[in-house]
């Protein structure tokens, strides 16, 4: 074990030798917000039933079982913001011992009420790392272990100077709670966008694709309207509309400024005849269409390509 003297636990120990190991349950805060954000927040959870019995050792609270407290997150809404709560409460008790005096009830609870878990759960965490490291012998700033440059000597890399070899060390600040609250706060955006995203497209974007059908041999099963097909077959309707570019590679049909969704079938323009589902040119399509009168129309991505009609 690694020997340490200090007067305050707010002070650099004087380390007496340089093999200090850093505590299981001391995280690096930036490698665990990275995976929260990679796993979806999946790793969240299981950082919530670690830390739900982490704060267990608190003896002066009522005990609660971790896989209870971690459904009750995943399934009943707001529940973390309790859980964050209590939890706090309990890590407070816990470090009162060692001079670790942090109560970050309020906060974790304002930032849960905002959607700021990720960060909520970075603040807690460091708050345990805090109560790990003074129990270790460590100084309440040290986030992790040090590794002297000179003598390779490994140290709580809140020191000043390597114990062993007295050449000066400063923590990078990759290593501190800004960096990781930083990370944290990034990744909450690109979870945002990549949702907003979405969303925005789910409920924007016209379908390029129709039937999931790779032929297509009638044009009832097709649901084409043979009327539509003997109408648009050889050039465009004023009853229907014209065939034209809405978007850069989205040809529709369109009838006074608007797409006419309703149509489905074959429709003409100069650069061809199309085969059209919902009003969009299908150029995910290839197959062979028939009008129930004996035409048919072969259609390669949507265009066709030839056309048989009936004697």
């Amino acid at each position: 074990m690694t020997s340490a003297t200090y007067t305050k636990h707010n002070d650099t120990p004087a380390y007496q030798s340089g093999n200090w190991k850093k505590p299981g349950n001391m995280r690096n805060l930036v490698s665990m917000v990275l995976l929260m954000v990679f796993t979806l927040g999946i790793y969240f959870l299981y950082w919530v039933y670690q830390t739900t019995e982490y704060a267990n050792r608190d003896k002066s609270t009522p005990h609660h079982t971790p896989v209870v407290q971690l459904l009750l997150v995943m399934f009943v809404p707001y529940y973390e913001l309790y859980w964050f709560y209590k939890t706090s409460k309990k890590l407070t008790h816990l470090g009162e011992p060692f001079e670790v005096f942090d109560d970050n009830s309020i906060v974790t609870l304002l930032l849960g009420i905002f959607g700021l878990d990720f960060i909520g759960a970075v603040v807690l965490q460091d708050q345990i790392n805090k109560i790990e490291a003074v129990t270790s012998g460590a100084g309440i700033g040290a986030t992790g272990e040090a590794v002297c440059k000179h003598c390779h000597a490994v140290f709580p890399n809140d020191a000043h100077t390597c114990p062993k070899c007295g050449k000066p060390y400063n923590k990078p600040f990759t290593k501190t709670i800004g960096f990781a609250i930083l990370v944290a706060a990034l990744g909450i955006l690109l979870i945002a966008g990549l949702l907003i995203g979405i969303i925005y497209y789910g409920t924007h974007a016209q379908p390029d694709e129709g039937w999931n059908w790779n032929e297509i041999t009638s044009g009832q099963e097709a649901g084409n309207n043979t009327s539509k097909v003997d109408e648009l077959r050889e050039a465009n309707s004023p009853k229907y509309g014209e065939v034209m570019e809405t978007a850069p590679g989205r040809w529709a049909l369109v009838k006074d400024g608007v797409v006419n969704t309703d149509f489905t079938g074959i429709a003409e323009n100069e650069n061809g005849i199309w085969y059209l589902e919902n009003g969009y040119v299908n150029f995910n399509f290839t197959g062979t269409l028939e009008d129930g009168k004996g035409n048919s129309y072969t259609v390669e991505k949507g265009k066709v390509v030839d056309q048989k009609t009936a004697a």
